[in-house]
């Protein structure tokens, strides 16, 4: 059994002091703690309750007050312990709830052990206390004994949410944080020993606590795991808990007045676990809480790494290390590093196997837990021993790389690629996704703040042993991290903050704030993110390549455009849990559906969830995909382009996008989008909108219904079940609505959307400019529906409209205007759908598109063959001759621009890649992909990738081997 403190040594405490002398953190902290402090120990030990009471995130998820009617979202029934003892309130009319006085019927039914228990309570006492006459017809209303109260088929869990918002999450949890950090900054030991009294407390009763049994998540019971909180927030809380029991063990091992009052306790409540001595209480502590979450870790199972960090923190915090970190290669301390070593290099690895990041998705949000929780568990190692973290960063490169991922994939500065599930529709995120650590003080979280870690420290950290300016260039720019608050809460920092502050923008003034920022394709996490122009010229897109993944959508090969300030094409974002069924609703399934993204859709089948393949049939992590294949990647000066196939994700022979962002001056871009796809008798390419209004032009539409809708998703009609999660059979509440069909457009038809002011603040909107995104189509033989698509727009109309939601159940919607190109044929479809979309200002500087024929050396070299031999049949037979000798699956498209510049894209098919000739402007070359651009004076520059000649006219440029890109001018 461990002896001594951990982290907390006394050359480790005097640094922790003396940052904090003077700073507003320390007398926050202090200022918490003093009502636990002001409390009598019977006050701190008597506020746990027993595991027979059920505990609730949520009075109700998705409801309302049952008095006002007005709506009351997730978490904003105000609870509050100290001043207003069991009650919740409703945040709109102030009511409390519930009616009955529950503390009496809490304490009727304390039993000899001091917990309560049903069988002991006195049902008597549930009634409304206004109204006492039980032959009034209010004498039972808004009464919860502790299960709920009922009305129909809803129920408010009002007590239920009153325990673990009010008295776990309020009270006792953070009373043994703080307490704690209260003891680490002042060494006054009144609040190591009342943080010890509740540590023992909750010991007694923690292994009781199992939220599967007693919990409630969204309505539902039996569906979630846990202790006194459910999984996800218990793996989170345990590590602070562990921090502040090695933070005052040395305080209490020899206090005598919190021993005696323990023991009695025990003596008195005949405690699970008997306690005589420190010893006794030691292991209480430590095996009942943190030993009981060892062994049973399926309750903690949750995202990663935080599961193995409660291990990792637990092994160094419940082992006796040596005083002095060089001692540690001796004896048997050398067998105990290794294996604590072990855990933290275990998590590495795996934190840092998907390009730098664990492979969860939900970029702005689960992605980072793992890359945060990497640098915290560095960090703490770090504080024992000070060789750990640029040891790690030296062995392990690939965590630099994690943190490079997020600066760029960071586009315009303002938005993530909509990748999973996170984010809000086109709301700006111009945050670093990991919060800074002064504003996990600042909005009390107290699970996750901390004065031993701030993620502004650790990039600081990482400047100082790389010496990359961009790690301190991405705080710099974030706009949740203000250079002036950086560092004020990591006490465990070499200098004061207001020094490392002072650096800092030295070096910005000397060396330049801005990031840079690198076109990306990282093919283990299967997205490809293109970025060009500068400051507000800046433009970017992003190619998402695979299917599913844990927090994944079903969004294979989705698109996404940034420009002019603009995200025209959002992910719906994080799915509305807050509606009823929570994760398992239909509005869950709807956002994560291809349905909702710009993707392809195949037969009216859902896209394959790897994530379910790979890990619940196969086995495995399943954070990663196995399949799809980048076929093109370049990157030149003014035109990038990918191009990824992955026929896994529809079931198909082929399902292979090719995405081209073209410059076309400082300010405009314009982007060819090419979706190649072979199998099934059905293709259908949906792009959709924002708050916007969409203009169709040169098409003449009618109503139109599909013929098979069960899932309401208008596109979807088979989910493969096989490889997906059940969907919702609810053909009533239609997702895709209003649609029109044009079952023959015109050649030139085309769309706009319009974007508008609409939740201005909030969503990302123009600002009075006229900002628009116009998409043109090359595609043959097409049908062109349009629609309108399923918005929760709660949070959106909460924040700009407040007044609207007045008197009113339930959520509000927003329905975004899409297309949908549709191809239909026999079995064995195949597809090339060509589109260009212009992110427009004022107006278009597009002037004219058209799609020209790129033809085949080989088949051409073939024909004049046959001319001179005049064998018809044998040439037929060799060449499966075709009529216009196109390349098949090739494609040639020129576009003029009003700026007098004409520009020819060539794409050759990657799975019949010969020499392609385009006659029109006399063009050959080998490579994958040409872009060939002439100018206003005549001047020409050219592209190509994936090639090793070109020959325009008279030129020729050979290279000696192949090579990804080639640029060259001419005249």
């Amino acid at each position: 059994m461990k002896t001594r403190s951990t982290f907390f040594r006394n050359e480790m405490m005097k640094k922790i002091r003396n940052n904090a002398d003077g700073t507003e953190l320390k007398q926050s902290i202090l200022a918490s703690a003093e009502k636990w402090k002001q409390m009598s120990n019977e006050q701190l030990w008597e506020s746990m309750f027993g595991s027979e009471l059920k505990r609730s995130h949520m009075v109700l998820s998705y409801g309302w007050c049952p008095i006002c009617k007005e709506t009351v979202g997730r978490g904003t029934w105000i609870c509050d312990p100290f001043n207003k003892p069991w009650k919740v309130f409703c945040p709109s009319c102030g009511e409390a709830f519930p009616k009955n006085d529950f503390e009496k019927f809490y304490k009727s039914g304390l039993d000899e052990h001091h917990i309560f228990r049903y069988e002991l309570a006195d049902r008597s006492l549930l009634y409304n206390e206004e109204a006492p006459d039980p032959k009034d017809e209010r004498h039972l209303l808004y009464v919860d004994d502790g299960t709920g109260y009922r009305e129909g088929k809803e129920r408010w869990a009002f007590i239920a949410t009153y325990l673990l918002k009010g008295v776990w999450n309020k009270h006792i949890f953070p009373a043994i944080i703080t307490l704690g950090r209260a003891y680490v900054l002042t060494g006054e030991k009144e609040y190591a020993r009342k943080c010890g009294i509740l540590l023992d407390r909750v010991a007694d009763l923690f292994p009781d606590f199992d939220f599967y049994e007693q919990g409630i998540m969204y309505e539902e019971e039996y569906t979630s795991r846990g202790y006194v909180e459910y999984w996800c927030d218990t793996a989170i809380q345990l590590r602070p808990m562990l921090l502040a029991y090695d933070a005052v063990f040395e305080a209490l091992k020899d206090d005598q007045e919190f021993i005696s009052y323990v023991v009695e306790k025990s003596d008195k409540y005949k405690t699970p676990y008997r306690k005589k001595n420190f010893k006794d209480i030691q292991r209480n502590i430590e095996q009942r809480i943190f030993g009981d979450a060892v062994t049973n870790k399926w309750k903690i199972e949750a995202n990663y790494p935080w599961p193995e960090m409660v291990i990792a923190v637990s092994k160094m915090v419940l082992t006796n290390w040596p005083d002095h970190p060089k001692d540690i290669s001796t004896g048997v301390y050398n067998t105990m590093w290794w294996a604590a070593e072990k855990d933290l290099k275990a998590i590495l690895e795996q934190t840092t196997k998907v390009d730098g990041l664990s492979g969860e998705k939900g970029l702005e949000a689960y992605s980072t837990i793992a890359l945060e929780g990497a640098a915290r568990l560095i960090t703490l190692y770090n504080i024992y021993d000070n060789e750990v973290l640029p040891g790690m960063i030296k062995k392990y490169p690939k965590l630099l790389q994690g943190i490079k991922f997020f600066i760029n994939a960071w586009c315009l500065n303002s938005f993530y690629p909509g990748s999973g599930d996170c984010g809000y529709l086109s709301r700006p995120n111009r945050s670093i996704p990991i919060p800074s650590g002064y504003s996990l003080f600042e909005s009390n979280s107290i699970a996750t703040n901390t004065i031993l870690f701030s993620f502004e420290g650790f990039m600081w950290n990482l400047y100082e042993i790389t010496g990359d300016l961009d790690f301190i260039r991405y705080i710099y720019n974030a706009g949740n991290y203000d250079i002036n608050k950086c560092f004020t809460t990591d006490f465990t920092l070499n200098d004061k903050p207001e020094e490392i502050q002072k650096k800092v923008i030295a070096l910005m003034n000397e060396k330049g704030s801005e990031l840079s920022q690198n076109s990306m394709n990282c093919e283990q996490w299967k997205i490809a993110v293109l970025h060009s122009g500068n400051g507000k010229d800046k433009r970017c897109a992003y190619l998402d390549y695979d299917s599913g993944g844990i927090h994944g959508h079903n969004d294979g090969m989705n698109i996404g455009i940034f420009a002019k300030g603009i995200n025209f094409m959002p992910d719906l974002g994080y799915p509305p849990a807050h509606r009823p069924g929570g994760w398992s609703s239909k509005f869950f399934y709807w956002y994560r559906s291809a349905a909702s993204h710009n993707t392809m859709i195949v037969d009216g089948k859902e896209h394959r969830d790897y994530c379910y393949v790979q890990r619940d049939i196969e086995g495995g992590q399943g954070l990663m995909s196995e399949s799809g294949e980048t076929v093109l990647w370049g990157i030149g000066q003014w035109v990038k382009a990918v191009a990824v196939n992955d026929p896994l994700i529809a079931n198909t022979e082929r399902f292979e996008r090719t995405l081209v962002m073209v410059d076309v001056s400082d300010s405009d871009c314009y982007f060819l989008d090419i979706f190649r796809v072979k199998g099934g008798a059905e293709h259908v390419k949906v792009t959709r909108g924002s708050i916007c209004d969409m203009k169709l032009n040169n098409l003449n539409m009618k109503p139109y219904t599909p013929e098979n809708d069960p899932f309401g998703m208008g596109f979807i009609r088979d989910e493969n079940r096989a490889e997906n999660f059940y969907y919702s059979l609810d053909s009533s509440f239609k997702f895709v609505r209003d649609m029109q069909i044009d079952e023959s457009p015109s050649e030139n038809w085309s769309v706009e959307w319009k974007y508008t002011d609409k939740y201005k603040g909030f969503l990302n909107t123009p600002d009075g400019r006229d900002v628009f995104l116009k998409y043109m189509d090359l595609t043959d033989n097409v049908e062109v529906v349009s629609f309108n698509s399923f918005f929760d727009s709660y949070y959106a109309v909460q924040a700009c409209y407040p007044e609207e939601l007045k008197g009113k159940k339930g959520h509000p919607e927003e329905m975004l205007p899409g297309i949908a190109i549709v191809r239909k044929g026999d079995a064995g479809l195949n597809s090339t759908f060509i589109g260009i979309y212009e992110p427009c200002e004022g107006e278009s500087f597009i002037s004219s598109v058209k799609r020209l024929e790129v033809l085949n050396k080989k088949v051409l070299d073939k024909t004049e063959n046959k001319s001179q031999t005049g064998n018809d049949e044998a040439y037929c037979q060799e060449c499966h001759c075709q009529d216009d000798y196109s390349q098949e699956g090739a494609v040639g498209v020129e576009i003029k621009t009003v700026n007098g510049c004409c520009d020819l894209i060539m794409s050759a098919d990657m799975k019949n890649k010969g020499i392609m000739i385009q006659p029109e402007w006399d063009v050959e070359t080998d490579a994958a992909f040409c872009a060939i651009r002439k100018d206003k004076k005549g001047n020409y520059k050219a592209t190509i990738m994936n090639g090793s000649y070109l020959r325009f006219r008279d030129c020729k440029f050979q290279l000696d081997s192949v090579i990804d890109v080639y640029e060259t001018s001419f005249n």
